[in-house]
């Protein structure tokens, strides 16, 4: 490839990427076969990446090149975050106004946009995209420059490249012409998708199809399972969990129940609110979007669908989530628990090369031959992440923070079967020095973690500035999908929400049992039981 190559995506093509795994454009062996539904054509100086349901008038993604590939600023190993920031931005550019995490840093003039490449944490952070929506009334979104601090670029003076924007697009008929002579050559292969599950709960595959049919066409046509039609008719005065395998519809039966819901207030008269909660700004997005393809209302303006940690922003008092002293840890529960597991194995290896032979000879076997299994094996990934649950669910969620009294505070704690399984006094202490480690690490960076702000959240739930505000600011009716993801303070928070504290929550779940949390929130090998997510959860009604 030479050297000043521009990227133009779709958001289909886009989102195969992500899902595939690749960010090496330069060579892209995995899209160059089109096995997952993209093809690269190279044309007029840019490489398009070209899905086979993309069409002329498909709105497009492009990322101008920087240095020699626009993303050449980038270190590789955080491209696929940087990516999932600009398939974000595309989706939510179709709406008005626009939404976005508020750890993005986000500024806009006009139609320009200037945010954060990537997510606090993680390196080269201080990067900062400068956008454009929607250049010369197209429905495209470019990515015209990478910004550093010493370098910024103040949005007010920016000129977009107008003559390279349309010396971009020229070339588009002509390599739609070219992807779909190539598709033509190419056995349609079942195609990787995140937009959607497939429909019934037994996992039995029909297809992406929740982005073509609207809610009659669902509700009518026989598409449902039993279990399926079960869960959208169960009366709402009654809370009621879902559970079922990956891809076996799940999510839109949670989507299906909630227009239904929404449909039968409004055919009511009455003024209803509802909270779809997910644990990352991705599902929330993909939700919201598939809200909107089944919606016939053309108003779903009463359902909030939101990561828990942005629904934390939006309640707690502006004291209490913001200012100049901190800031996030990711931007929503999977981002940042993805980070606290990366700084806490890294706090551990520290210290068990050092101070843990301090602790090693009143430590419990198990507790030993945990901590002394090699970093990176499914042991000691256990280890991290219950060392975070504990952190947590325990240490946090009982206000010990780390000083004199902590170790004495701890000990004293009773313990459940849930929790990390510690023996001696010795494991127990070695488990607060690795807290101490970590907090001074988190508080010398002054970042604050999604979990300790869901913990401040639930404290301030349970005030009677709470108690005044539920009534205008909660929620009649509670969605939360992925429901085994979700920590015991978190599921608490959820009980808060509703407008009226005389009644039982109204909420309706989706989980996956058998899917365990470290799976989805950890990039490393793991291997481990569920304990308290092991439990039968079917279609069951109750708290």
């Amino acid at each position: 490839m030479t050297t000043g190559t521009n990227y133009v995506f779709t958001s289909n093509s886009l989102q195969i990427c992500l899902v595939s795994g690749e960010s090496d454009f330069d060579t892209p062996e995995v899209l160059q076969s089109g096995e997952h539904g993209v093809v690269a054509v190279d044309l007029g100086g840019c490489r398009f990446f070209i899905h086979r349901r993309d069409e002329r008038n498909s709105p497009r993604i492009i990322l101008a090149s920087q240095n020699g590939t626009p993303l050449s600023p980038v270190p590789p190993e955080l491209r696929r975050a940087a990516l999932e920031r600009i398939h974000r931005i595309a989706l939510e550019s179709t709406r008005s106004p626009l939404r976005l995490p508020v750890a993005w840093s986000a500024y806009h003039y006009r139609n320009l946009l200037g945010f954060f490449a990537n997510p606090h944490g993680l390196g080269a952070e201080s990067l900062r995209w400068v956008a454009e929506l929607r250049p010369e009334g197209s429905r495209d979104v470019c990515f015209w420059k990478l910004t550093m601090p010493e370098r910024e670029t103040q949005l007010r003076s920016f000129e977009p490249p107008r003559d390279l924007y349309r010396s971009i697009v020229q070339w588009w008929p002509e390599a739609i012409s070219a992807a779909t002579e190539r598709f033509r050559q190419i056995p349609i292969s079942v195609e990787m998708t995140v937009l959607q599950p497939t429909i019934d709960l037994e996992a039995v595959s029909f297809g992406a199809v929740t982005r073509y049919s609207n809610y009659s066409t669902w509700m009518d046509s026989g598409l449902l399972t039993p279990g399926q039609r079960k869960f959208i008719l169960w009366p709402p005065e009654q809370s009621v969990k879902l559970q079922g395998p990956a891809g076996s519809g799940k999510t839109i039966a949670l989507e299906l129940k909630a227009l239904r819901e929404l449909y039968e207030a409004r055919r009511k008269g009455q003024n209803i609110r509802m909270l779809f909660a997910t644990h990352s700004w991705a599902l929330a997005e993909q939700v919201d979007s598939a809200l909107r393809g089944l919606d016939e209302s053309r108003d779903i303006s009463a359902i909030d669908v939101l990561p828990l940690l942005e629904i934390s922003r939006a309640i707690l008092p502006t004291e209490r989530r913001s200012g100049p002293e901190f800031r996030m840890l990711g931007e929503d529960s999977l981002t940042g628990k993805r980070l606290q597991l990366a700084r806490i194995d890294e706090v551990l290896d520290g210290l068990v090369k050092s101070d843990w032979l301090a602790y090693r000879s009143g430590a419990s076997a198990d507790f030993r031959a945990r901590l002394e299994s090699p970093r990176g094996s499914p042991e000691r990934n256990a280890v991290v992440w219950d060392l975070m649950v504990e952190f947590y669910s325990v240490l946090s969620a009982h206000g010990i923070l780390p000083g004199v009294a902590a170790e004495r505070r701890y000990l004293g704690l009773p313990r459940s079967s849930w929790m990390m399984p510690l023996v001696s006094d010795s494991d127990k202490r070695f488990v607060v020095r690795v807290y101490t480690e970590y907090i001074a690490g988190l508080k010398r960076e002054q970042f604050l973690t999604a979990d300790q702000l869901v913990n401040d959240f639930l404290n301030y739930l349970e005030t009677f500035a709470w108690d005044l505000r539920r009534e205008r600011d909660g929620y009649d009716l509670i969605f939360v999908d992925e429901l085994h993801l979700f920590g015991e303070q978190e599921r608490l928070v959820l009980h808060y929400l509703t407008r009226s504290a005389a009644q039982f929550p109204k909420m309706f779940m989706a989980l996956d049992p058998a899917q365990a949390p470290g799976e989805v929130y950890s990039d490393f090998p793991w291997r481990r039981p569920l304990q308290e997510e092991a439990e039968k959860l079917t279609l069951s009604s109750g708290r």
